[in-house]
């Protein structure tokens, strides 16, 4: 057979050759060709500033921190002028030529010298992000890893992906607070990022302020994620609105949000405010699938935020609220009214801009008429009209406050919570100012003296009771003077109209073509065996003033048995109520 010739090292060398039969067997010269050409290796990333590197030759990086056995991988040397990233690209001790990872079909943050457990990785993970301005998956492995201040996704397409919350966890630890993580430093809007897989966590004396802030994300996607944050009086997760603009249309998908034994956190706030303008808050978010949520103070705090929708939410050992609807905190204008009408305020003494209270509320806060809210439609220099018309009537002893339209048209469906009895909490409160917000199938339990329902809004828009919506219509044709008629009669304890096993009352709305003289009064009673003895009670008056229509809200949506609580209706008249005057009464019950 003819002799066969082997080569190591470099081709053409007769000094690196023999045959095969020699001292050498195949076998022996394959190990030697092998060693020739194995890289040079670098034992870590702080080993490349004394390194010195040949461009084309192959290296390989052990580790990226001493000591860790990660972050390894093969690195070729070449000429040129790109930036080092200490990920992809490093500087070496050998000037103009720079070292890049290849063969890497899978970086991780390991790869930019992220760290398992305690040691701090926010340099490592943020250069991952700022090394992929056209987007990456960043990935995690199946492990916790530090950061002490504020990551940014900050492009479109950046995706933090994690092994999911069991398995990855990303702890915050910095005891002055911030935040954990947002888009940007700036107000510029990232769209399409977002993260996946991930477990949020804090401890109590370390934990951030705001764990997520999503003030700057539209079209991204957040999901398979937990956050714990048991700091005090911290937000899970937070919004700002930005003219319109952001966050916009981003999907908040399977995830648990807990907070502290304390249960001062917040789990979701919606607000306004912290860009240039400020606006009504985030909007058209789609958040669903809360898995479960607990050892919060509210759930949901949406103070301004409009066309949002939740699905499918979850919680238990809530504090003070599951949801809370445009708890602002200032009022926009308040005053004393120096006239009223049948759809109008008027206050003289004020000089406000044409329709600069379009669509926000007025709450009568003291004197005739308290406690009634009303959409503001439009407005002059000192005029507000209103819609729907007053309950009772105003004079000069009404004060007043305007709220801005801040939660609007938001919807909750598939909602449980089972609160702490002990403490008492509202299952959802609706404040003035709020308008089209709806609320359909829900399971509460556990509220102790709380409230299921806490509509304070006083508008028919919101929906927020659970159960199927019915509309009872009675005619009165001329009921005469000094009448005193009762429509749905009371006999004894009981009678009444029946609406089922159980219902709450929304609202009464009283029509007619107009009064020449005299006065209606109607009272609509939930049980109780005297007119006016209800439990609510709603009443109106319908004179010269409140002349076409008035319109009463309930302020008490709590369901009630039908036993012994029937719906009770009466109408008075005055001696002077002219004989020709119709009346149409509806009135909208809850049957649950």
């Amino acid at each position: 057979m003819p002799i066969q010739t082997i080569y190591r090292g470099v081709e053409g060398d007769s000094s690196k050759k023999f045959t095969a039969g020699s001292a050498f067997d195949t076998a022996q010269a394959n190990d030697e060709y092998l060693d020739s050409v194995k890289p040079t290796v670098i034992e870590n990333v702080a080993a490349l500033a004394s390194t010195p590197v040949v461009a084309g030759k192959v290296y390989y990086l052990k580790e990226y921190n001493s000591g860790t056995g990660y972050g390894g991988g093969d690195l070729e040397a070449y000429v040129g002028v790109d930036t080092p990233n200490n990920g992809t690209i490093f500087a070496t001790a050998t000037a103009g030529t720079l070292l890049k990872r290849i063969n890497a079909d899978f970086l991780s943050v390991e790869h930019f010298g992220a760290q398992r457990g305690a040691s701090d990785s926010t340099t490592a993970i943020q250069a991952f992000i700022d090394a992929h301005p056209n987007g990456s998956d960043v990935n995690f492995g199946p492990y916790k890893y530090t950061h002490t201040a504020t990551i940014y996704l900050k492009y479109q397409g950046i995706f933090l992906k994690g092994r999911g919350p069991f398995a990855t966890d990303l702890e915050f630890v910095n005891a002055a607070g911030g935040t954990a993580m947002k888009a940007n430093s700036t107000t510029a809007i990232i769209d399409g990022a977002g993260f996946s897989g991930i477990n949020f966590t804090a401890d109590v004396s370390t934990g951030p302020d705001i764990t997520i802030d999503f003030s700057g994300f539209s079209y991204s996607v957040f999901e398979n994620f937990e956050i714990y944050n048991p700091r005090p009086n911290a937000v899970l997760m937070k919004g700002y609105g930005n003219l319109g603009t952001a966050p916009y249309f981003n999907s908040i998908d399977k995830f648990r949000l807990f907070g502290g034994t304390d249960r001062t956190q917040t789990g979701m706030l919606f607000t306004n405010g912290a860009w240039a303008g400020g606006s009504r808050g985030p909007n058209a978010n789609s958040i669903t699938n809360m898995m479960r949520a607990g050892n919060l103070k509210r759930v949901i705090d949406l103070k301004e935020g409009q066309g949002n929708t939740f699905t499918n939410i979850c919680a238990e050992s809530v504090d003070d609220h599951m949801i809370i609807l445009n708890d602002i905190a200032s009022y926009v204008d308040n005053g004393t009214a120096t006239a009223g009408a049948n759809v109008t305020l008027t206050d003289s003494s004020k000089a406000w801009t044409s329709n600069a209270f379009l669509n926000y509320s007025v709450t009568i806060t003291g004197g005739a008429g308290i406690g009634q809210t009303r959409k503001i439609t439009t407005n002059t220099a000192t005029v507000l009209t209103v819609s729907p018309a007053w309950g009772v009537k105003l004079d000069v002893t009404s004060t007043y406050a305007i709220s801005m339209l801040g939660a609007f048209e938001n919807k909750f469906v598939n909602v449980r919570q089972e609160g702490l009895s002990t403490l008492n909490p509202n299952f959802i409160t609706c404040m003035p100012g709020a308008l089209g917000n709806s609320l359909t199938q829900a399971s509460v339990v556990s509220l102790g003296s709380g409230k299921a329902n806490n509509d304070l809004s006083g508008h028919p828009s919101n929906q927020l009771s659970n159960g199927r919506y019915m509309m009872i219509t009675e005619v009165i044709e001329n009921p005469g003077a000094s009448a005193n008629i009762n429509i749905w009669t009371k006999t004894s304890v009981l009678g009444g109209l029946g609406v089922g096993d159980a219902y709450s009352v929304e609202w009464m709305q009283i029509k007619c073509p107009g009064i020449v003289s005299g006065t209606a009064t109607f009272t609509l009673d939930v049980g109780g065996s005297t007119v006016g003895g209800g439990s609510p009670t709603l009443t109106t008056t319908l004179d010269a003033v409140l002349v076409n229509d008035a319109f009463v809200a309930s302020t008490n949506k709590e369901a009630v048995s039908s036993l012994n609580n029937g719906l009770f209706l009466n109408i008075t008249t005055d001696a002077s109520m002219n004989s020709s005057t119709d009346f149409v009464v509806t009135v909208c019950v809850v049957v649950h």
